[in-house]
């Protein structure tokens, strides 16, 4: 088995893994009950915060995000790899991109539980959403980077919206969501929806995951966004995004031209 089909078969374990681990969360019995523990208008205002933070993000905030990274270092990190990895197909040279793509996903993560734990101190719930959103998209932002993708066209930011979705989904419903983002990876299948659509959706599945996880820790709903919640939120996403890049990374890079050879 060469490398390129070692990383396919080792990439498709470790989602399987991903998608496991939330089968397991599905089961729990508070989570089935936390419809009844959740007020429905708080559940509402945090959805709408969310679907405005996206608007306003991707309307104009894309360019204020990128004031806090550097945007040509990771560009180049990608063209070196690429280049390291036209001139010798080795294992290191594979692992280059994913080992890049995982220090900036950890790094962001440590920031991230810096910046939560200032959060949690006020106990706010809509104010704090848009700076939290604006974490998320940083943080897949350098993933897609990392992985050679862009993230500024409405079909990208649908897909970008829809990994974060599916991330935070449990059991069935996020078996049929990886599939459908694995149909647009593997062979171009549209999700057919809009973004301003996928907005909506990614905003209740964020919703639902943020008041989730304080009623199982026990925290005061009051402070929504904030503490070790964002961060959990914040591991989820970036752990699929990393695996659904990487699927596009290997997809686009070894399998498409393989067929184009062919």
């Amino acid at each position: 088995m060469d490398n390129w089909k070692k990383e396919w078969a080792n990439l498709k374990v470790e989602e399987s893994q991903f998608l496991m681990s939330h089968d397991k969360k599905k089961d729990n019995p508070f989570y089935s009950a936390m419809d009844k523990v959740i007020p429905e208008k708080l559940q509402n205002t945090i959805e709408v915060a969310f679907d405005k933070a996206f608007e306003v993000v991707f309307e104009m905030g894309t360019p204020v995000i990128e004031k806090t990274y550097d945007k040509k270092k990771a560009k180049g990190k990608f063209y070196r790899n690429s280049y390291a990895l036209q001139k010798k197909e080795s294992k290191e040279n594979l692992n280059k991109f994913k080992a890049d793509a995982r220090k900036t996903k950890n790094l962001n993560m440590t920031v991230a539980a810096v910046e939560g734990a200032g959060f949690g101190m006020f106990g706010v719930v809509v104010p704090d959403i848009p700076i939290f959103t604006g974490v998320l998209l940083r943080s897949v932002y350098e993933i897609a980077m990392q992985y050679g993708f862009s993230y500024k066209t409405e079909k990208e930011q649908i897909f970008i919206l829809k990994v974060m979705e599916t991330a935070l989904l449990k059991g069935e419903e996020q078996h049929l969501a990886n599939s459908k983002i694995n149909q647009f990876i593997d062979d171009g299948t549209e999700f057919g929806i809009t973004k301003e659509e996928q907005m909506k959706q990614t905003a209740q599945s964020l919703s639902n995951a943020l008041l989730y996880m304080k009623c199982i820790q026990n925290i005061p709903i009051v402070g929504v966004v904030g503490g070790a919640t964002d961060v959990l939120v914040l591991h989820q996403i970036t752990k699929y995004a990393d695996l659904k890049y990487h699927r596009r990374f290997i997809q686009k890079t070894y399998f498409q031209k393989k067929e184009d050879k062919e």
